[in-house]
């Protein structure tokens, strides 16, 4: 998943908005999070990220962090719709274009040729240069082509 650094570093401009009754900010926890997730426990670390958006839903970093986990638990519908739920409030080019290429690498995996070759567009639309969407966006039109050989195969059968 791309931009997890980037978001970990927006953390700082959270402050200590917003404390739970055990003390912890929404920092603390998307903090821990993306600890969690540093280490691999991507559950766990989607359970901090998801207690950090029961305070501000509204908060990028750990929306972004929430689905990069569900991707990495291979919750790639779930991640998708994280991800989209981005798109509208974030005006920054470079964070919109990770998210269409998250987005893209959701539907990859779930095998949803299509849409993920609609969003390595998108990512490309916005940062024309980005090599792996490239990459990707070949990858899923190859993979589209197969998939749609072995139905031609199927109905032939």
């Amino acid at each position: 998943m791309r931009g997890f650094g980037v978001m970990c570093g927006l953390i700082v401009l959270l402050a200590f908005v917003g404390t739970e009754g055990d003390g912890q900010s929404i920092r603390s926890l998307v903090n821990s999070g993306n600890d969690l997730y540093g280490k691999g426990e991507f559950q766990e670390a989607e359970v901090k990220y998801r207690k950090a958006l029961e305070k501000d839903g509204a908060q990028v970093a750990g929306r972004f962090n929430l689905g990069n986990a569900l991707y990495k638990e291979g919750k790639h519908q779930e991640s998708v719709s994280e991800y989209e739920t981005l798109l509208r409030p974030t005006t920054d080019r470079e964070t919109q274009s990770d998210i269409h290429y998250n987005i893209g690498n959701s539907y990859l995996r779930a095998q949803q040729y299509e849409q993920a070759i609609a969003s390595y567009i998108e990512a490309l639309k916005i940062d024309p240069s980005d090599m792996d969407a490239k990459y990707n966006l070949s990858y899923a039109l190859k993979k589209l082509k197969e998939q749609q050989q072995k139905k031609k195969e199927d109905k032939n059968k």
